[in-house]
């Protein structure tokens, strides 16, 4: 009987090193991917385009009806794992007129250590549009801005919110 109590306190002595063992390598493994995880990405504007799909004639100037913007945003993962872009919120400016806001449709998934470009769409409120009219006839062109939020999943840290900045000069032929 002694025998078996040597045997089970041994057992006991090997399950309680091994959960302690087990713990501290859960521990560091947690600690690991927190270190690979840690670095901020970065989503930036790369371009921006438009897509005219209906047209009306004043005055003999075919004025755009219905408008769609489409900005190219690109993401950078600096960490070792992969993560997911689930969402951006984002207006529209053109020549500093707000013109319309946007959001990200569906969930993007950076590589680790990589970068994934991907398009998001906004139509055009074509009445704040107008106001721009003036400046496109004399110079043939605009200065198109999105401003905004994206929304990075970060394993262990949840969801990190990430400015959004981009600019450029769109010649309208």
């Amino acid at each position: 009987m002694d025998a078996l109590k040597g045997i089970l306190a041994m057992k006991a002595g090997y399950v309680i090193l091994s959960l302690i063992v087990l713990t501290a390598l859960t521990a560091a493994g947690v600690f690991y991917v927190w270190q690979g995880v840690s670095k901020t990405p970065e989503v930036k504007v790369v371009g921006v385009d438009y897509r005219v799909e209906d047209s009306i004639t004043v005055l003999g100037v075919e004025i755009p009806m219905n408008v769609t913007i489409i900005a190219e945003l690109e993401a950078y993962n600096p960490n070792i794992i992969p993560i997911k872009v689930v969402g951006a919120d984002y207006t529209v400016y053109v020549n500093d007129n707000r013109v319309g806001s946007g959001a990200l449709k569906e969930p993007v998934e950076i590589p680790a250590d990589g970068r994934k470009a991907f398009k998001t769409e906004v139509g055009l409120d074509t009445a704040s549009a107008l106001q721009n009219v003036l400046s496109v006839l004399k110079t043939g062109a605009v200065r198109a801005r999105v401003s905004g939020k994206a929304y990075v999943e970060l394993p262990l840290l949840g969801v990190k919110e990430i400015p959004i900045e981009g600019e450029e000069k769109i010649t309208l032929a």
